[in-house]
């Protein structure tokens, strides 16, 4: 049989989950100064949706969006990384295609994206992260994150790392387990090392004191479970770096 036009492809069901994901949209006008090494990644990604192979499709897709920015290229990078199951980088692009002028896409695509991204908020939970000193070099899973007050990272479910790194200051680690349509809030206070607050200053250590509705519990391992609440889809928790 032959295999369906690389330019629209046919429907990517995830059945499992109960999410249908459209086609993928027609290449776009690469400009000329990149057009080469942009099509040809736009074309492999296309290739690799056909074959089923939707987190290298992702990739591709990734870059070609690198080599020239082109809004339509989100939206293929969007549908290939939640035919993945990746629904955080999903909805990350998703989102970036839709934050444009509106009325340059066609109304069917605009609500049909917007459709999607409500099917993905249900497979998402939310890390409200706080972290001071502000100037904190913080990674989610080895990936670097912009905190913004008020705005909360989407994240798939399961276990996530959550380091934070500043010279002067004592590094931390949290492993943060998150589940679908749940909101956790983490705040850490980075420990100034002795050589930096002064010969004085109590030592520090990667180690994280951990405290919860009141509660202080000590650190279980280096890297330990963020502390959970049985009763709450909300769980709020804060971390300080302490010497003892």
């Amino acid at each position: 049989m032959m295999r369906t036009s690389r330019a629209v492809c046919t429907l990517i069901a995830v059945a499992s989950f109960a999410l249908a994901f459209p086609a993928m949209g027609a290449e776009p006008a690469f400009d000329s100064a990149t057009r080469q090494g942009a099509k040809e990644a736009f074309r492999r990604g296309l290739t690799l949706v056909d074959d089923g192979r939707f987190e290298e499709a992702a990739i591709a897709f990734e870059e070609a969006y690198a080599a020239e920015p082109q809004r339509a290229v989100l939206y293929n990078i969007g549908q290939a990384h939640a035919a993945a199951r990746h629904y955080a980088r999903a909805a990350d692009a998703l989102a970036r295609y839709l934050a444009g002028d509106r009325a340059e896409l066609p109304p069917e695509r605009v609500a049909e994206v917007a459709a999607t991204l409500e099917q993905l908020a249900h497979r998402l939970g939310q890390l409200e992260l706080t972290i001071a000193p502000a100037a904190a070099d913080v990674r989610v899973d080895g990936q670097k994150v912009a905190l913004e007050a008020g705005h909360a990272l989407r994240l798939d479910p399961g276990n996530h790392i959550v380091s934070a790194v500043l010279d002067g200051y004592a590094s931390t680690e949290r492993r943060v387990h998150i589940a679908a349509e749940e909101t956790r809030v983490l705040s850490q206070q980075l420990a100034p090392l002795a050589s930096a607050a002064g010969p004085n200053a109590p030592a520090t250590a990667r180690s994280v004191a951990s405290v919860e509705h009141g509660e202080r519990s000590k650190p279980r391992s280096a890297l330990p479970d963020a502390p959970r609440s049985s009763s709450h889809a909300r769980r709020t928790w804060a971390a300080i770096s302490a010497g003892g």
